[in-house]
């Protein structure tokens, strides 16, 4: 029997998959850099408290929108990301 701490490995359900983008929201939080993440479809998935301040664009008006939305100057780096599958530093 699978332990409770990977009992969501596999196929996450809706519930599994809020409690770790939560997890990693508080997460990227306590790291006190500007943050954000990105799922395939380029919508955004967690945004930090940081991020907040550096674009003045509140977590709730982010979360769910397309990153072209937010910050249109970003999305062709992040359509890199995608492309090459490696990471960038993006301000």
């Amino acid at each position: 029997m699978p332990s409770q701490k990977n009992a969501h490995v596999g196929k996450p359900d809706g519930d599994s998959r809020q409690r770790d983008f939560a997890w990693f929201g508080r997460f990227a939080d306590s790291l006190g850099d500007a943050f954000y993440a990105l799922d395939s479809q380029l919508c955004c998935t967690s945004w930090s408290s940081a991020r907040d301040r550096l674009w003045d664009i509140p977590a709730q008006e982010a979360l769910g929108r397309p990153i072209r939305e937010i910050c249109p100057e970003a999305e062709e780096a992040c359509q890199s990301v995608l492309r090459t599958g490696e990471p960038r530093r993006i301000i």
